[in-house]
């Protein structure tokens, strides 16, 4: 009997455990009121940065910000704040924090058709979800005293495979007294409809891939939050007092990641994927660590059993 073609050859079998030897990056950050990291994290580790409210003048203020990285999944979180009551004098502040996460793997393969070795072409599939919300308020009583605030929510991703630029998506949320306006750019534009939520599955450009090579995959992901809040003129009397308040917060927690239910890329029929430090078995994100090895182990004992027999 002639052997069937197969998506592994004995070949391919030793390409995946090679490859799986491979070591992936993950890194995570964060950076309070400026958009100097100030402090990174690698493998899967979660930065944050959280300092206690502090008075500029008469206002409130404050910043926090999240990220994590690990195998298929970032979440990313960044909030601003600046509030105040009563306030009596003049006075402006402006505070920001940031959250970035990122992946490099080098052990993705595009397997074929025993004996296929054209490249091929694909694309790379990702979920997005998150919260972009932003508050302005402001109150003048009756008096010179005048308030204004703002505030901004912003995200953006680039991806990158083999090295090649294909595609980034950015959406950018502004409030400024009451008034949102909203930019998008990018892989966002045909699925970012407006408003607060974002939850997108979003598709990279397609690209030629080479087949039983091993091939690498960077996504770069980045949450900002911005509030400002001004106090103008010169209070009247005792009694002359303004109310203003600021909210930036760009919640990508729940989150960033490869797609839980279809294929992780788009490939032609009678092709398939694989990457150990990713939890993807034949092109499926498999979120669970331990599960994913049984998946990896059995699928190439499956896929050695059918070599035997034929």
């Amino acid at each position: 009997m002639r052997c069937r073609a197969s998506l592994v050859t004995l070949a391919t079998a030793a390409l995946l455990a090679s490859a799986a030897g491979a070591t992936p990056l993950f890194l995570a950050g964060v950076g309070c009121n400026g958009p100097t990291v100030q402090d990174t994290s690698n493998f899967s580790a979660t930065s944050s940065c959280s300092p206690p409210s502090s008075s500029v003048g008469e206002l409130e203020v404050q910043e926090a910000a999240s990220a994590s990285s690990g195998p298929g999944v970032m979440r990313l979180d960044a909030q601003s704040s600046t509030f105040g009551f009563f306030v009596k004098q003049p006075t402006t502040v402006v505070r920001s924090a940031q959250a970035f996460a990122e992946w490099t793997y080098d052990d993705f393969v595009v397997l074929g058709p025993a004996g296929s070795t054209a490249p091929v072409l694909a694309a790379l599939n990702l979920q997005i979800s998150g919260l972009l919300s932003t508050l302005t308020s402001f109150f003048d009583l009756n008096g010179p005293l005048t308030s204004s605030s703002s505030s901004n929510a912003d995200f953006f991703f680039q991806i990158e495979i083999n090295g090649i630029d294909v595609g980034y998506g950015e959406i950018i949320r502004r409030q400024q007294n009451g008034v949102v306006t909203e930019t998008v750019d990018g892989l966002f534009l045909s699925l970012y409809q407006g408003g607060a939520q974002v939850h997108a599955a979003v598709k990279s450009q397609f690209l030629m891939l080479p087949v039983n090579q091993a091939l690498s995959v960077h996504v770069f992901a980045i949450a900002g939050a911005r509030s400002a809040a001004s106090v103008g003129g010169t209070p009247a009397d005792a009694n002359d007092r303004t109310d203003v308040a600021s909210l930036g917060d760009a919640d990508f927690s729940a989150t960033v990641q490869f797609p839980t239910t279809g294929p992780v890329f788009d490939l032609p029929a009678g092709y398939t994927l694989h990457s150990v430090s990713a939890n993807i078995v034949d092109n499926q994100f498999v979120p669970e660590p331990s599960t994913f090895a049984l998946g990896a182990a059995a699928s190439l004992a499956g896929l050695w059993a059918r070599r035997r027999a034929h």
